[in-house]
């Protein structure tokens, strides 16, 4: 470790950029807008002061990190710790590591330390920095470092002697290894200026170079890689903190059969590493938090842990409470002398009245946060008859409930759907089935708001926020990319959305983009450090351009499951002295300002549309066959949530397409697999007497895990058959059944047939089962689903040849005898000879004495 040699104050340069700033002012430079004369509290800004001298050497790149870098493949630089807010006190502390993955070594490595010369004051600057780091000073290099601590012979530095300690690196980095750097520097040692903390205060870039002189030197590839970072110089001026509002979703998205969150899932994520933890972190961060809750996530805890949660009422959880109750909730903003309703109605500054008091709770007086619970009234919920089954679980369930129950909760769409892009695909079926889900949450939080309305960013249309409105939105967040400031700064968060023909004001919430997306790469382990000092620079810069004129900023973190580093992010930047954390029931009652009218969508369905037509036919079709079940309604709901959960906002966040393909099959397969569980048994040829009205047995299988409420149709592909559809009947999970379908052989004929299965409950709310009678003629049991597993049957009628036989030879007979009397008659009597007649007379009297 070494220290760095004192670096001259800048007492000259801090002269001379005061009296440049009284002649700026006196000739008007940098003289405030109308808007801002009319507040006396907005000062004239002049320009930012020099940068202040260093040891270093003042140089300019050329090249951006990343794209220009040239580095083998595996070879990176990692930070592990920045200290992203530097007080006049405070010091500089850069940390991190080389990782060397590749098959090389990295000999003799070399880290130069870099800071911006100019503070960055805007947001341009600080992506600038970003992109391409360049006007920068040299604060030091590994190389000189080394040399210096072999020729100090360990001599010590006073103790207030200013320090800058760079920690030496090995004489090379192996393949598959890490070597860990360090800079430490106090305030005074780097030069920041300190006599105008006003115009000298914000964001400074930070960059450290990778290079290796050796393999410059040798066959091996040049090495330069640059990372950047920042740390934001706040020598204590004195201006009003802007407003910061944190916005957490709390979702757990992915597939599953049961369209919720298996119980093993939950228990994992509820652990110390999981899902649910790092999000009940971000929501208990600060009490100003405003949550926004996916009701399948709630609500499939609660089935795993058994909770009885009373039915929500139609009025619970109305929304905005400052409807007062009312059925309307009209708009109310007398007290603040604007109309909502009319875009740009607002004072000339956006200064409030009240911007020359002390912020709220300065006073040193303990105030009631949002969050916090004072009413000393809260129960806990009761306890879970499945808590000690799943204890990680049902610990968290209760702290997340006694924590939302004090923040400003939204009600998300059931799986957090994406509803702007099933509008887009025309999807209408399974917005309506999410919205309608959204009540569920109340049931559990009465005072959660389904009148808040979220849409994926850039995704917001006129038409969606038109039907939204109609539906009952009466605050919409929208991207300020969408909807962006009309002014040259950044504007606070409210305004108003024209909708409709006449253009009537919608409230809306711009989200803050660029301080979002710092939030998201804050919530990753790789990008951590990045994104927190980012975060902070670029909330400084937004503060910087009106330092008496606090805004109001909502940022939003991702929407899918927690980061680890959300809580991290939101601590930072509460710590920030320039941030004060504000609830979103306070955001939301703030004054409108005008911003421009909405922008076309910078995010659409794309690809994701004809997946998204896929599930539209998969619940359409899920929906048809629950009928077929002994309990439809049920069938229906999982079907419909499994449906949903492919539909979530996640999914069309992230840059692989190859998950939602995924769980579009996966809810196509589960429907398909339901509807072909029940299906008929394939049976032998079946022999019929024609004229006989008899029954055709049929065995259905089960291998469904639902009780399956089925009628059977035989259909015969010729007339010589007649069929009935049978009594319903229920198969249970798991079982077969034997039913009787009812036929009549018409003629005789080799009758092919198809076995069909068919819903017992019709579509709509009757549930009428009466079968009725065929031949060619009306289709039986018309309009029930049809379930698609079939099996064919052939129904051999034929004539009754015993019963024909006997009653051709009995006709025969009748016939022969008939023939002989016939004949018998028609022959007359027969006459005897006059010799036989006078023989047998002469007997006669022979034979008779008398």
């Amino acid at each position: 470790m070494i220290s760095a040699r004192r670096l001259p104050h800048p007492r000259r340069c801090a002269a001379l950029a005061a009296v440049c700033t009284l002649i700026a002012v006196l000739l008007g430079t940098g003289v405030p807008t109308a808007s801002a004369t009319a507040a006396g509290t907005q000062p004239s800004f002049p320009s930012p002061v020099p940068a202040a001298p260093g040891d270093g050497t003042d140089e300019e790149t050329a090249g951006s990190p990343g794209d220009s870098d040239t580095a083998a493949a595996g070879v990176e630089l990692a930070f592990d710790e920045i200290s992203p807010v530097l007080t006049a006190e405070g010091t500089l502390t850069i940390k991190g590591r080389i990782i060397n993955s590749s098959a090389v070594e990295i000999p003799e490595p070399r880290l130069d330390f870099r800071i911006s010369r100019r503070v960055l004051d805007s947001r341009d600057a600080i992506n600038e920095w970003k992109d391409q780091p360049a006007r920068y000073r040299q604060l030091g290099d590994t190389a000189s470092a080394a040399a210096q601590q072999d020729t100090a012979g360990g001599a010590e530095d006073a103790d207030d002697a200013p320090r800058m300690d760079i920690e030496t690196l090995p004489e090379s980095v192996a393949p598959k290894s890490e070597a860990a750097f360090t800079l430490t520097a106090d305030a005074e040692t780097l030069g920041l200026p300190r006599s105008q903390p006003l115009t000298s205060w914000g964001a400074y870039g930070l960059a450290v170079k990778l290079s290796s002189e050796a393999a410059a030197a040798s066959a091996q590839p040049s090495l330069s890689l640059t990372r950047t970072a920042f740390t934001t110089w706040y020598p204590d001026p004195q201006l009003l903190p802007s407003k910061v509002t944190f916005l957490v979703p709390v979702t757990l998205p992915g597939f599953d059969p049961s369209g919720q969150v298996a119980a093993d899932t939950l228990e994992q994520a509820a652990g110390p590493e999981g899902e649910l933890t790092s999000a009940l972190a971000a929501v208990t961060a600060a009490d100003e938090v405003a949550v926004a809750i996916d009701p399948r996530l709630i609500g499939s805890i609660e089935d795993v842990l058994g909770v009885d949660r009373p039915e929500a009422g139609p009025d619970d959880g109305a929304g905005d409470p400052a409807d007062d109750g009312t059925e309307e909730g009209t708009e109310e903003s007398t007290e603040k002398g604007a109309d909502p309703a009319e875009p740009g109605a607002t004072p000339a500054d956006e200064t409030p009245a009240d911007a020359t008091e002390a912020p709220e709770g300065d006073d040193g007086e303990e105030t009631t946060a949002p969050g916090e619970d004072t009413s000393g009234e809260q129960t806990a919920p009761a306890p879970s008859p499945q808590a000690d089954r799943y204890p990680q679980l049902n610990e968290w369930y209760t702290s997340f409930i006694a924590a939302a129950e004090q923040r400003t909760v939204i009600a998300l769409p059931y799986a957090d759907a994406d509803l702007t892009a099933l509008a887009a695909a025309d999807e209408p079926a399974l917005a309506r089935a999410a919205e309608a889900a959204a009540d569920d949450l109340r049931a559990t939080l009465p005072e959660a708001r389904t009148d808040i309305t979220w849409p994926a960013s850039g995704s917001l249309t006129p038409d969606y926020a038109e039907r939204a409105a109609q539906a009952g939105t009466k605050t919409m967040l929208v991207s300020d990319i969408q909807q962006p400031s009309v002014r040259s700064y950044t504007s606070s968060a409210p305004s108003t959305l024209p909708v409709g023909e006449d253009q009537h004001g919608l409230n809306s919430l711009a989200v803050d983009t660029g301080l979002s997306e710092a939030a998201e790469l804050a919530g990753h382990d790789d990008t951590r450090v990045l994104g927190i000092s980012e975060l902070i620079a670029e909330s400084s810069a937004i503060t910087t351009e009106r330092p008496y004129d606090p805004r109001s900023l909502l940022i939003t973190l991702p929407r899918r499951a927690a980061d680890p580093h959300w809580a991290e992010a939101i601590r930072q930047t509460a710590a920030a002295p320039w941030i004060n954390l504000q609830s979103l029931a306070d955001l939301s009652e703030s004054e409108p300002l005008q911003r421009a009218p909405l922008t076309e969508p910078t995010r659409e369905a794309g690809d994701r549309a004809a997946g998204l037509n896929r599930l539209g036919d998969v619940h359409s079709t899920g929906a048809e066959a629950s009928t077929a079940f002994e309990d439809p309604e049920a069938v229906a709901t999982r079907l419909s949530r499994a449906t949903l959960t492919c539909t979530s906002t996640a999914w069309g966040e992230t840059a692989n397409d190859g998950g939602f393909s995924s769980c579009v099959d996966a809810a196509a397969d589960e429907v398909s697999s339901l509807t072909g569980g029940v299906k008929p048994e394939e049976g032998s040829a079946v022999l019929l007497v024609t004229g006989e009205k008899t029954t055709i047995p049929v065995r259905i299988d089960n291998t469904t895990a639902d009780a399956a409420h089925v009628m059977v149709r035989v259909v015969p592909a010729t007339p010589q058959l007649r069929t009935q559809v049978s009594e319903p009947v229920v198969v249970s999970p798991g079982e077969q059944a034997r039913v009787e379908v009812p036929v009549e052989g018409l003629a005789n004929a080799d009758v092919q047939t198809r076995i069909e299965l068919v819903a017992a409950t019709p579509p709509g709310d009757s549930d009428s089962t009466a079968t009725t009678e065929t031949g060619p003629g009306p289709t039986p049991a018309a309009g029930h689903f049809v379930l698609p597993e079939t099996t064919s049957l052939t129904v051999r009628v034929r004539t009754d040849w015993e019963n024909i036989g006997a009653a051709v030879i009995g006709a025969g007979l009748v016939v022969v005898l008939l023939i002989g009397l016939y004949s018998s008659v028609s022959r007359g009597r027969r006459k005897i000879p006059k010799s036989q007649l006078d023989a047998a007379v002469a007997r006669a009297h022979e034979n008779d004495p008398g």
